[in-house]
């Protein structure tokens, strides 16, 4: 019976062992591929960004043309969406600032909804105004060379602090003790948008 006790605990044991070093590889695992995940995610919002500077280039096209209609921005903001939970990868200002920048568009794709007649194409949202309606052109330019400003700005800053930086983007976001967004001892000497 003593016997079989310890070969019960030894079992036991050899097994929280196995179960232990599973979790540790698992954890560390993971951990090396934060940095990766932090760099793909940047890289794709920093596409995204691209695409909504385009998008509101269009737009001011469609103003100067004095065209009655718009293109929706909202459908571009998909990767922002569906990664909001995995923005902590990024460090704080890239944060601040992406927040910023769809808080933005939203802002002007209300102001749109507010003033025009939404037509759906596909995934496309057209945005037709009325045309009695003669503050469009004056209102929606202003929005839009801010937001096209405001976007150039921050792909900007992505880029120059991509070249400068021996580091990706995701580990700036861990700080020496591996705490998210940042430590308190780190500048990243990001301008504020």
């Amino acid at each position: 019976m003593n016997e079989a006790a310890s070969v019960l605990q030894f079992s036991a044991m050899l097994l929280i062992l196995i179960w232990a070093m599973n979790l540790i590889v698992t954890h560390l695992r993971v951990g090396n591929r934060l940095p990766l995940d932090g760099k793909r995610l940047e890289a794709a919002l920093v596409e995204q960004l691209r695409l909504f500077a385009r998008l509101c280039r269009s737009n001011l096209y469609l103003l100067e043309q004095q065209v009655i209609r718009l293109i929706s921005t909202r459908i571009l903001a998909a990767v922002f969406r569906a990664n909001v939970g995995r923005v902590a990868l990024l460090d704080e200002a890239s944060v601040r600032h992406l927040i910023a920048l769809h808080a933005y568009n939203e802002h002007i794709e209300m102001m749109v909804a507010e003033r025009a007649k939404s037509i759906k194409s596909g995934r496309c949202t057209i945005c037709v105004f009325d045309k009695s309606d003669n503050c469009v052109v004056e209102t929606f330019r202003d929005l839009f060379n801010q937001a096209f400003a405001s976007f150039e700005r921050v792909i900007q800053d992505f880029e120059a602090r991509k070249v400068t930086s021996d580091q990706p983007a995701a580990t700036w976001a861990s700080g020496e003790r591996g705490t998210l967004l940042g430590s308190i001892d780190r500048s990243l000497d990001f301008a504020d948008a």
